[in-house]
């Protein structure tokens, strides 16, 4: 018998005297396991179990583009307000409309 089955028949046994109820030295005599062996077990299963970490799952996340932006168009959130810049805009008026955005 393989480590790996050994490691779910035990998971199996520790799953039953938890749903039973009964103490485990009682469900242990009720089921002809050596109480000792029991304990060893529930204490491997416990401790690797607390020592695996969980597994990173990559996921694919869909692109999501802009429909309003435009390689040639510079897009500027002030508060809730979104502004479209296009190339060759006007400094000093980019300067005024955020300065008037700031105080709404």
């Amino acid at each position: 018998m393989t480590i790996i089955e050994r490691r779910r028949i035990w998971q199996e046994h520790l799953h039953q005297q938890a749903e039973s109820g009964l103490p485990a030295g009682e469900w242990c005599e009720a089921h002809g396991i050596k109480r000792r062996q029991f304990q060893d077990w529930q204490r491997r299963l416990a401790s690797s179990s607390s020592s695996e970490s969980p597994k990173a799952h990559w996921v694919s996340l869909p692109l999501q583009t802009d429909p309003l932006a435009s390689p040639n168009v510079l897009l500027v959130r002030v508060g809730a307000a979104t502004i479209e810049v296009p190339t060759g805009f006007s400094p000093e008026l980019l300067t005024d409309v955020v300065r008037a955005l700031a105080v709404c």
